[in-house]
């Protein structure tokens, strides 16, 4: 089998080709849907706002291309995710989960994360540990993400593994969860995950341990 010999050049571009593949952005998308996104990320979420935002852009559909109108989906999953809307029908969430699949993207990443909380509150456990899992092998492809996410899709998968799985597997996603709520400002989060993470220990038979994690989250 001959070896091919690329000029630096060229092979300095067929790298860097391959990181930005990696870490794919959509887009441009319509700015109703940038401006609906802006308001999901808001830290005191206004429902009004966004239902009332989503309405204006609803009659926009019919003229947006692939891109935007899964984006538009994707958004509207977001939304009821927030606000504890429990879906009975999974369509809509299976095709924004199918369209970005292994992406690593902002877009990708949203989508995982969303369906893994979708899922396991339909309770839905293989699906809601395959969009976990999915998440979090795209944070190993790229720096873009959001680590309070990533502490949640942790505590997902820990209840998620709870009742199906011997102990250490909960144990290991609580501590990765607390590893990056540690790296983050959410100290509700932080808390969440101290008193998540003693909680299993103490199961495990680690009491002392557990103590130690109940005290840092009071």
């Amino acid at each position: 089998m001959k070896h091919i010999l690329y000029p630096i050049p060229v092979l300095l571009l067929i790298v860097c080709s391959l990181v930005f593949s990696q870490c794919s952005s959509r887009g441009p998308y319509n700015p109703q849907l940038v401006h609906i996104d802006s308001l999901l990320n808001q830290e005191d979420l206004d429902t009004s706002a966004v239902s009332a935002a989503f309405r204006r852009v609803s009659t926009s559909l019919d003229g947006f291309d692939d891109d935007n109108r899964m984006y538009y989906n994707l958004l509207t999953q977001f939304y009821q995710f927030k606000t504890y809307q429990l879906v009975e029908n999974d369509s809509v969430l299976r095709a924004v989960i199918q369209y970005y699949g292994d992406e690593a993207s902002k877009e990708g990443l949203l989508a995982n994360y969303v369906g893994a909380g979708m899922y396991y509150d339909r309770k839905e456990y293989e699906k809601a540990q395959d969009c976990g899992l999915r998440f979090l092998r795209m944070t190993e492809k790229t720096s873009d993400f959001d680590m309070v996410m990533k502490a949640k899709c942790h505590i997902t998968l820990g209840d998620t593994y709870e009742f199906r799985l011997p102990n250490k597997y909960t144990l290991h996603q609580m501590e990765q969860a607390t590893l990056c709520a540690e790296q983050t400002t959410d100290s509700l989060l932080m808390a969440d995950c101290y008193y998540a993470l003693s909680q299993v220990r103490k199961e495990g038979g680690g009491l002392s341990v557990g103590a130690e994690g109940w005290q840092k989250s009071v």
